[in-house]
């Protein structure tokens, strides 16, 4: 079956009209009626089991003052070739539909049904000229490429693996998104069920992609002259076809005419081609400022009809909407279209911007802006008619509907409905008109109808829940991407939560406790500066496998709740890191033929080449000759400790001072692994009081010394604080001054600049040490799984990259003497 879905637009005209026509009406209506909104059973089951049509409509278009003709709109998205589908339809239902057909037909006896629907089908097209048996319209997919049978489908596999993963993380609470992921994939794969269902082949999602894709700036960031930018590029055919045949036809006229006024020659053509373009060039400008003008004053004209609705009319459409336990409705709208050639024109120039924004990749196939609770829709003018029909099958309730179009897509709807007769004042066809919410939302349901009938194959799943389950089914059918990337893992994972994670989450568990905060209330800590010793080479063992031990054991603390005991953090020189396996990554050695070198993921230079480096020297101030105590070239890690605070006399004995017993504790399990200290550094704090601090400033008073000191030169430290976006207590609005992007300060995520900083990468097999960074290390910033990941295999060069900084940061360390002095006297001499 054909993954494409296509429209169905059926317009029947009633019998030649008569003072009967009411009550046709009427009757056809009733009829109709009773086949239900939501489908009764009977029409449901039929349409059910043919499986082909994803949403299906009937509705009496009727006589009103200005069209003495009613029409019956059977409308149905379907799957595959629309013949197909109506002889489908016709054949299933026939018993249901063809009295409510020979009805409004004034048709008597038996009659040919499938023939009368394929007569009365008009495919939709957006030409100008407005070909035979085509009616003027354009269609909108929701979920392109989904078959009612994949959707049905994937939403039982995904039933069935949601209560898998529920019932591991259940009994192992502590397991990983990798292995919840296999265990899933195997369980489902040998079901006799869901096993041959996770076979059958799942087309590209052309929704689901990685960073990077086209439309992912315009989610972030919606830029109408980048909008404009776009559209021009992608339809400057149409910009040509306008202004070519003008400035044609004058510069022809104006030629012959330069030509008449001299004798012909090769050189007197030449003139007159060269004075032509001139006026050719005028005459094309005066003719599309006339046409503007023109325009500018038919939008003049149409009055606005700001009035309620009838409330027994509205009442009577909301009782068919948000049926129970449903997340789906339907609307059917009729207006009218304004009169003349150049309303025509803007009309199908509306549809033809919207529909190239919404297929040239500035937005996200299936989406309308950031609209994406759309599954169909259509707007279609009734084959000679102004009527404009518009119908929309979409999730939630109206008013939150409307308001999406409102808040996020209000030029596109303006621009098409701004051709309707009654619409809310507009500026040059795009602007203003459904900007003014109340009013054209009064419009809207002005120009509403009840839908008589309506169906829809899967009325309980929204857009984004259909959406949901065909990447996890994906997923299950891509498993080597999933298995082998923590990242996507952990992304299919997160696709069954409730809400998507956004793309500021951090991921706490992998970021180190420091870099939420200080740890003010741990008064006393210290950082050691650790030696990893000699290398052991031998056997199938790391050179430094008593670091791995010593490593193994270490308890280090993440996330933003630090809980009770020890805290205890590391980092790790540049030095520290090729002992450990990344000396091709951090090489510096020089090369003979620099041009020769070739670029590999790695790390940034200034953090390989360290501050002990000469040229890192002449950038920090240190002199060329300075003998630092302890540096990254000796240093190979830095082990911070803040231990719980406990009231002592801090005589610094380890018998008496149990937090000083914490501390030798810790250099001595390093000494028993072959880890030295090369350098101490005790970094108690003295905390300030803030009341204080505040009533002193209040008073205008010196700072008491001896209550306050926080460091030496005496300045307090946490008088204002960043708030980190994805920070614990930062959901909540703050003085934008102080807030910033997490990737100002952990690599992996945004920056201010909407940028992802730099990020150490690896890419080669660590086999050999004992590392796969395939399975172990997460996908670099641009190739990380988005709100809907892509699980497809990706080419070699893009999918074995690995992001080893992701969830870390850069610990910049100098220890400096204070000369308190020197600073007071250098403060007072130019005082």
């Amino acid at each position: 079956m054909a993954n494409n879905q296509d429209y169905v637009t059926i317009v029947i005209p009633f019998a030649s009209a008569s003072e009967w026509n009411p009550l046709i009406e009427a009757d056809v209506r009733a009829m109709i009626d009773r086949l239900g909104n939501p489908a009764g059973d009977a029409m449901k089951n039929l349409l059910d089991e043919l499986a082909i049509v994803h949403f299906m409509s009937i509705n009496v278009i009727g006589a009103d003052a200005t069209e003495s003709r009613a029409f019956l709109l059977v409308e149905a998205t379907v799957d595959g070739p629309v013949d197909a589908a109506i002889d489908a339809i016709a054949a299933s239902t026939g018993a249901l539909l063809s009295p409510i057909i020979a009805k409004a037909c004034g048709l008597d006896g038996k009659l040919d049904l499938r023939r009368i629907l394929q007569r009365h089908q008009h495919p939709m097209s957006r030409d100008p000229i407005g070909l035979r048996g085509r009616a003027r319209g354009f269609p909108f997919r929701g979920l392109p490429g989904m078959t009612v049978k994949q959707i049905n489908a994937n939403k039982t596999l995904y039933y069935a693996a949601a209560r898998a993963v529920n019932e591991l993380r259940g009994a192992m609470p502590t397991i990983g998104p990798q292995s919840i992921f296999l265990r899933v994939r195997d369980e489902l794969d040998r079901d006799k069920i869901h096993g041959p269902a996770l076979k059958q082949p799942l087309p590209a999602l052309a929704f689901a992609e990685r960073y990077g894709a086209s439309w992912i700036e315009s989610e972030r960031d919606f830029n109408a002259f980048d909008v404009g930018l776009k559209l021009f590029v992608a339809q400057w055919q149409w910009l040509v076809l306008l202004l070519v045949p003008p400035f044609l036809v004058a510069f022809g006229l104006a030629a012959w005419v330069t030509g008449l006024c001299s004798r012909w020659s090769w050189m007197g053509l030449l003139e007159s081609v060269m004075l032509a373009v001139f006026p050719a060039v005028l005459i094309t400008i005066m003719l599309v400022s006339a046409t503007m003008l023109a325009f500018y004053n038919n939008e003049r004209a149409n009055t606005p009809t700001d009035i309620d609705p009838d409330p027994a009319r509205i009442a009577e459409i909301m009782r068919r909407e948000n049926a129970p336990g449903l997340l789906q409705n339907h609307m059917t709208s009729v207006t009218h279209a304004l009169p003349g050639l150049l309303r025509r024109l803007t009309l199908l120039l509306a549809w033809q911007v919207v529909a190239t924004a919404s297929g040239s990749g500035l937005f996200r196939p299936g989406f309308l802006a950031n609209i994406g609770t759309i599954h169909s829709a259509r707007w279609v003018q009734l084959p000679g008619t102004d009527r404009l029909v518009f119908v929309s099958n979409y999730d939630g309730s109206w008013e939150s509907y409307l308001e999406d179009f409102i808040t996020k897509s209000a030029s596109g709807a303006t621009g098409i409905w701004s051709n309707a007769r009654g619409f809310p004042r507009t500026s040059w066809l795009f602007f203003k008109g459904a900007s003014d919410g109340d009013r054209f939302k009064r419009f809207a349901r002005r120009s509403m109808q009840p839908t008589r009938f309506w169906y829809s194959a899967y009325p309980t799943t929204s857009c984004e829940q259909i959406r949901r389950h065909a990447i996890i089914v994906s997923g299950l059918q891509n498993a080597g991407m999933i298995e082998k990337s923590p990242s996507d893992a952990e992304a299919w994972i997160d696709l069954f939560g409730a809400v998507p994670r956004p793309e500021y989450a951090l991921e706490y568990e992998e970021i180190q406790a420091l870099m939420f905060g200080g740890m003010k209330y741990r008064k006393r800590s210290v950082c050691f500066a650790l030696g990893f010793g000699t290398a052991n080479p031998g056997g199938n063992r790391h050179p430094y496998h008593h670091v791995q031990q010593w490593l193994a054991g270490l308890d280090i603390r993440f996330g933003d709740k630090i809980g009770d005991g020890t805290v205890c953090n590391i980092a790790f020189s540049a030095n520290g890191l090729r002992k450990l396996g990344l000396d091709r990554e951090l090489s510096v050695a020089d090369c003979a033929d620099p041009p020769a070198a070739v670029d590999q993921p790695g790390f940034p230079a200034v953090f390989a080449l360290g501050m002990h480096d000469a040229t890192r020297k002449r950038i920090l101030g240190d002199p060329a000759n300075c003998n630092l105590e302890w540096c990254d070239d000796t240093a190979d890690a830095v082990l911070l400790l803040y231990p719980e605070t406990v009231d002592t006399d801090q005589d610094g004995r380890a018998d008496t001072d149990p937090v000083e017993a914490i501390f030798q504790a810790a250099v001595a399990a390093a000494a028993a692994a072959g880890i030295s200290v090369i350098k101490r550094v005790d970094t108690e704090l003295s905390e300030a009081s803030r009341s204080h601090f505040a009533a002193n400033w209040r008073a205008e008073k010196d700072w008491p010394s001896g209550q306050a000191v926080v460091e030496p030169f005496g300045f307090v430290d946490g008088i204002s604080q960043p708030k980190v976006r994805g920070f614990p207590g930062v959901g909540v609005a703050h003085d934008p001054i102080h807030g910033v992007e997490p990737g100002e300060f952990i690599l992996g995520y945004n920056d201010n600049r909407g940028q992802f900083p730099p990020s150490p990468t690896l890419s080669r097999d660590f086999g050999a040490i004992g590392m796969d960074a395939q399975e172990l290390l997460p996908s670099t910033p641009t190739n990380q799984p988005q709100r809907y990941p892509d699980f497809r295999q990706r080419p070699i060069d893009q999918s074995n990259v690995r992001d080893f900084g992701r969830n870390g940061s850069y610990l910049a360390i100098r220890q400096l003497a204070q000369d308190v002095d020197g600073f007071n006297k250098q403060i007072d001499r130019p005082a």
